[in-house]
């Protein structure tokens, strides 16, 4: 029972959290489950320098060496609640990295190519209840080929592992360790000179928990992805974007197994600058989610992005997204996203960020996994992100962040006596250096 119980705590945590956090170990390259967007993201900043070092020469590509130092403080490890007396500690995290590509896109270019090699170490200096060992170990080995980048036809191929390892969900010794690989390609066609363009993809998802007691969240998937875009002005395009998966759960939660699922996502959009300032992205389409058992998603989804550059090193988003994504215990949660960012470069050396997101979860197929019985569930989760980066030189920069995670659930889970909630308040505060060459 014990162990129900610890997998119960973990698991409730996980279906919000674990994304967060899969990408705060990784460096922001972790495998999402499901793409829910299409047609593009905001314009990049007009004169905004890249601060690329200049690296070593290796043929006509140029390898990067980084070294990512980061200290700060956890004010939650385990993501508890309030009553639960969560603990907080200061980390060190260390993250080398080689990145290795053969140059800028341009029309004469016929073969672009990009490979990244990372590790990261994460250390507890203060104790943690229940907890021995505070040393976590992560990988991460990405890489891209793309062959005739601008021609009328184009292939490419894509590989990402992610190995992440960080404390449970809930006061315990062990680790919450898992490993993620996702591979796929690409055909694209794009006749008259590009105002038109089609591809059409496949991918290949594996996410495996190293530790049997979690072997019911591990899964694949097969993905098959289609986009066509038709530029009728230069910097304008309407899209049209579609993804069918097949997704198996590999394992069980004792007497509670997982129901795989085939959904098929289908938008419509446009996207492109309307007027000298301001960019949109927009999309509205249906999703249907073919559960084997349970309810299924039968309902529209959309997509937001209004971007206004404000000036030349400047700009202000906001967006809003309706979704629903696939969960590891029950069949699905229905997801509204709303978003509000802003970057600003000052005198071409400090960079500045800030990023509220809000994020309503309604779940549905949510049981208990002995008893069976049905749960109501609903989520609120917020998350605020404020950052400045100072680019000492090309090689180096420092920098100051804060984040913040809270998530307020109407739901708790009194399970022989141990109440298990899955609502949180995280603080980090952060200092970091990054070197590169």
């Amino acid at each position: 029972m014990k162990q129900h119980h610890l997998v119960l705590n973990t698991l409730l945590a996980l279906v919000l959290v674990a994304g967060t956090a899969h990408a705060q170990a990784s460096g922001g390259a972790a495998v999402a489950r499901s793409q829910s967007g299409f047609g593009g993201g905001a314009s990049k900043l007009v004169g905004v320098p890249t601060f690329t070092a200049p690296g070593f020469q290796v043929g006509r590509a140029a390898l990067h060496p980084t070294l990512d130092l980061s200290f700060g403080y956890d004010s939650n490890v385990f993501y508890a609640d309030k009553s639960e007396n969560p603990d907080g500690s200061v980390f060190l995290t260390i993250a080398p990295g080689l990145f290795l590509a053969n140059g800028a896109q341009s029309k004469a270019s016929k073969v672009l190519y990009s490979l990244f090699l990372g590790g990261d170490y994460k250390r507890y200096f203060q104790e943690l209840t229940g907890r021995t060992q505070r040393d976590f170990f992560g990988a991460n080995l990405a890489g891209r080929l793309n062959l005739f980048p601008t021609g009328i036809f184009g292939f490419d191929l894509h590989e990402t592992f992610v190995r992440t390892s960080e404390p449970r969900y809930a006061t315990s010794n062990q680790n919450f360790d898992r490993d993620s690989n996702t591979a796929g390609l690409g055909f694209s066609l794009r006749p008259g000179g590009g105002l038109l363009q089609f591809r059409l993809g496949y991918r290949f998802a594996l996410n495996m928990f190293e530790d049997s007691s979690m072997k019911g969240g591990s899964y694949y998937y097969h993905q098959v992805e289609f986009l066509a875009k038709w530029k009728f002005f230069p910097q304008t395009s309407f899209w049209l974007g579609a993804t069918w998966q097949y997704m198996h759960y590999t394992g069980s939660f004792g007497t509670y197994t997982n129901s795989d699922s085939k959904p098929l996502r289908a938008m419509l959009g446009v996207t492109g600058r309307f007027v000298p300032k301001l960019v949109l992205n927009a999309g509205i389409g249906y999703s249907y989610s073919w559960y084997d058992k349970g309810p299924n998603y039968n309902l529209p989804i959309a997509m937001l992005d209004v971007t206004w550059e404000i000036g030349p090193f400047a700009k202000l988003s906001v967006g809003y997204q309706h979704n629903f994504q696939d969960v590891m215990w029950g069949n699905y949660y229905n997801v509204d996203t709303a978003y509000l960012s802003y970057y600003q470069m000052i005198a071409q050396k400090v960079e500045l960020n800030g990023t509220f997101r809000w994020l309503l979860a309604g779940y549905e197929g949510f049981s208990d996994p002995l008893a069976g019985t049905a749960f109501d569930r609903k989520d609120n989760a917020i998350s605020l992100g404020l950052s400045g980066i100072y680019h000492v030189t090309t090689w180096f920069a420092a920098g100051l962040s804060y984040q913040l995670f809270a998530n307020f659930s109407n739901f708790s889970q009194n399970s022989g006596g141990v109440v298990s909630k899955p609502s949180y308040v995280k603080h980090i505060a952060l200092l970091t250096a990054r070197f590169s060459y």
